[in-house]
């Protein structure tokens, strides 16, 4: 009974919502989005607490079928299945209804640290969808209001710095802004073993938030901020998760060095956000985080000292 009703819940939600879901990429799929509490996750780098979620809003590679290859030999070639002797990972996306943040939990274990072993999530919150890149005829100044404005992409490395970027750890890079590494916009938690850009293997775990804006103005953070979308639960969202991955001693002749793995074919996200995932934020679930405030090691220690 309790699943039956949890199912008729979601199914309200559908119906209740203002817009019915466009048609994204892969067709006819709509993701659940789990939702987070006020003061939840503990943000930490520990990912304790999101062994709560259930195994549905975990990603795998299992779940990235369409490999595409960006060397120029072999540009827009596909194939499929990751090798998870050389790349395998896991990640999670949630929505703070409160602190409006997209909450991300993110794994990897990769033979080879180069400098596109990251993680490209784009955020489309109020599931605008159209372009957020320029198009042609506008002037520089358009086109620096456009990139971003709709829907926004993000190369994570979490590399303390060795890549660069407005953040030790992120890129925002369609976008001529540099203040976007601010915590009041995003953070993050990270640990890893391994070198960064050593081409040697690495463990890499990662906590973090992104905003989703609604208006993103490059040249206005104070703007931009008051932007950011007031997420609700029954929201449906769009969000394009890509993984990059580059082979070590590797040559352009080999057709294989950089790809990019995806829910779609990269060409028809990039700059479009039309071609999105839907993800349907769902209502807290009282019962699992009473169960794993009561179980998990985090909730024993904030319960030892309140």
């Amino acid at each position: 009974m309790k699943k039956f009703a949890s199912i008729v819940a979601v199914a309200c939600l559908l119906f209740a919502s203002a817009e019915a879901p466009k048609a994204h990429e892969p067709p006819d799929v709509l993701y659940f989005m789990w939702s987070w509490p006020a003061g939840l996750p503990a943000f930490d780098g520990n990912l304790s607490e999101w062994d709560v979620l259930p195994e549905e809003h975990w990603f795998t590679q299992a779940d990235f079928g369409d490999r595409i290859f960006q060397s120029s030999p072999s540009t827009a070639a596909v194939t499929t299945g990751i090798d998870p002797a050389r790349l395998s990972f896991r990640f999670a996306p949630a929505a703070g209804v409160d602190d409006d943040r997209f909450w991300f939990a993110y794994e990897r274990f990769d033979d080879s640290w180069t400098g596109w072993s990251d993680i490209e999530p784009k955020i489309d919150a109020d599931h605008s969808g159209g372009s957020f890149w320029e198009e042609e005829g506008m002037t520089e100044d358009e086109a620096k209001r456009a990139k971003s404005r709709g829907a926004q992409p993000w190369h994570l490395w979490f590399s303390r710095g060795a890549q660069g970027g407005a953040a030790d750890w992120a890129w925002q890079w369609t976008t001529a802004a540099d203040w976007y590494g601010d915590p009041r916009f995003m953070d993050a938690r990270y640990s890893f073993s391994g070198e960064p850009l050593s081409e040697e293997e690495f463990h890499l775990v990662a906590e973090f938030y992104l905003p989703g804006y609604d208006d993103f103005k490059w040249d206005d953070p104070d703007y931009s901020f008051d932007n950011i979308h007031d997420i609700q639960e029954g929201d449906i969202m769009g969000m394009a998760v890509e993984i990059n991955d580059t082979y070590a001693g590797c040559s352009d002749e080999m057709g294989e060095c950089h790809s990019r793995w995806s829910f779609q074919t990269f060409n028809d996200s990039f700059g479009n956000a039309d071609f999105f995932t839907d993800f349907l934020v769902l209502p807290l679930d009282q019962d699992a985080l009473a169960t794993a405030v009561q179980e998990d090691s985090w909730g024993a220690i904030k319960a030892s000292v309140r």
